[in-house]
């Protein structure tokens, strides 16, 4: 046993500076936008753009998307070519956001970000999800009688 450890080699130092060699840019020089749900209550937005700011994020309500125009349901003004936000949304709503400048009264785009759906903000009604949840039930009751037995066998 103690010949096949002296047999191992460590290269702990070559692996550190591979990793030092390639960090993260801190930009990837593309115009896009980012969108993600955080929770059933939170949208997550992360946008770079190529030009120069001020830039207007525009957020929509992408639910009903059968219909021809989109919901808006509220813009920010942004003085960052590069930069992340927090907002707020709804449980089960679906989102797309937009980032771009206005230009004698009109939106210009420059990128739109990826559709988003919010997950649920309550608990499923669905027979699948009662039953599962059933099961578990009956399982943690079934753990819990084996411990009890456990504990009065010592």
């Amino acid at each position: 046993m103690e010949e096949e450890a002296k047999r191992v080699k460590f290269y702990k130092a070559q692996v550190w500076g591979q990793i030092e060699e390639k960090s993260i840019p801190s930009r990837y020089m593309k115009n896009r936008i980012i969108l993600l749900s955080v929770d059933p209550y939170h949208l997550f937005t992360s946008w770079e753009v190529m030009e120069k700011p001020p830039f207007i994020i525009r957020v929509f309500d992408f639910t009903r998307r059968f219909f021809p125009q989109y919901n808006e349901v509220f813009s920010f003004k942004v003085e960052s070519d590069v930069g992340n936000w927090y907002m707020n949304g709804k449980p089960s709503a679906v989102y797309l956001a937009q980032i771009g400048k206005v230009k004698e009264g009109k939106f210009i785009l420059i990128a739109q970000s990826n559709i988003v759906q919010m997950p649920n903000g309550s608990v499923s009604t669905s027979r699948i999800c009662m039953e599962m949840r059933k099961i578990r039930i009956e399982e943690k009751k079934i753990l819990k009688e084996e411990k009890m037995e456990h504990a009065y066998e010592r």
